[in-house]
């Protein structure tokens, strides 16, 4: 079992996940003078077998996929969106029982402490609105109306206001954590890179380019989409056509 420690009440995981928050952006080209370039391991081994590459569909899209920094500001099409979503985080195993069904990711224990929400910046069919995704009913459903007197700039770069749709994914930890103890913070982030990986090779497929994106303010990512006080932002995607 792992550790349920805590410090003046709170458990390790939260302690160290307040602590790794971002309050502020910091500039792109503002980085620290130890900066160096990453050095690659390798094994000075006279055996060494070569890779090679799966032919088909999965094999493309793998190759294809592109974390794009050019956003096309066009709408996208409600079918488009749905296919996106249903297809990244959709039921794929039905049960009458809620808890025995089985989702397009990985999840430890069948926990699934991952939600996820959009935000219509310019979506055809869809109001500009925050909307929750509802994996157990197939549906979206919509938090709150966006207001032009909310800004998007809790996202890092331009790119958030040319974005289409935004997907954020968000954290309910004690959905795991009730069963893994702190090691289930680490499950949970690891699904959410599952999930975001879902949508980056799926958008591929739709001809959709799509950026992951961890440069944003937690806390006001939190508000933007109205979340619960156990509920906490992750994880940022943005969707667009291809230019």
């Amino acid at each position: 079992m792992t550790s349920r420690k805590r410090i003046a009440g709170d458990f390790l995981y939260e302690v160290y996940h307040e602590n790794s928050k971002n309050f502020e952006l910091e500039a792109l080209d503002d980085v620290p003078d130890s900066w160096t370039e990453i050095e690659y391991k390798t094994y000075d081994s006279t055996e060494s077998i070569p890779l090679s590459d799966v032919d088909g569909d999965i094999g493309n899209l793998i190759s294809q996929r592109r974390s794009t920094d050019e956003f096309d500001s066009g709408p996208l099409e409600l079918e488009q969106v749905s296919q996106l979503l249903g297809t990244s985080m959709g039921i794929t195993t039905n049960q009458e029982d809620p808890n025995d069904q089985r989702r397009a990711y990985p999840s430890a224990g069948a926990r699934y402490p991952v939600e996820a929400y959009i935000f219509a910046n310019s979506v055809n069919g869809l109001d500009e609105a925050v909307y929750h995704i509802n994996t157990l009913d197939n549906k979206l459903e919509r938090v709150n109306k966006y207001s032009s007197d909310y800004s998007l700039d809790f996202i890092s770069g331009e790119e958030s206001n040319e974005a289409p749709l935004i997907v954020f994914l968000s954290a309910v930890f004690h959905r795991s954590t009730e069963k893994y103890a702190s090691r289930g913070y680490r499950y949970t982030i690891l699904e959410a890179g599952h999930i975001m990986q879902n949508l980056c090779l799926v958008a591929t497929e739709l001809d959709l380019a799509c950026r992951p994106y961890g440069g944003f303010i937690e806390d006001t990512a939190d508000e933007f989409l109205e979340l619960p006080e156990r509920e906490t932002t992750i994880y940022v995607g943005l969707i667009s056509s291809t230019k």
